[in-house]
């Protein structure tokens, strides 16, 4: 068990194949983080990179869209577009939202942006 910003901050020996709140979650299907349009979603999430090294940013690209049966959509896009952008070493974080949605999600999860 971790937290969202040790995870996001995790090296690529300890990144997660499955992202889920408890060990029940192994025995659910995940939904897919898919590339997209220059940034990364997952459900009615999507994580994308700011200008040069600026922060990713979190926003909910499908208005009025549930969060994701466990509530994670939005992290698990983060953590494979921060991943990507780093992936062969640990580095913290940097987040942003692009909306309120994402600015509740951040709060809810701890992550400063």
């Amino acid at each position: 068990m971790t937290d969202p910003a040790t995870l996001l901050a995790a090296g690529p020996d300890q990144r997660p194949d499955l992202l889920a709140p408890d060990a029940a979650g192994l025995l659910t299907t995940h939904p897919a983080v898919v590339a997209d349009d220059g940034g990364w979603r997952c459900g009615a999430w999507s994580a994308r990179s700011g200008a040069g090294d600026g922060p990713l940013r979190l926003g909910r690209h499908v208005a009025g869209a549930a969060a994701g049966a466990d509530g994670l959509d939005g992290l698990r896009a983060l953590c494979v577009a921060h991943w990507a952008r780093y992936p062969d070493t640990a580095a913290p974080a940097r987040v942003a939202a692009a909306d309120e949605a994402a600015a509740a999600e951040l709060r809810r999860w701890v992550l400063p942006s």
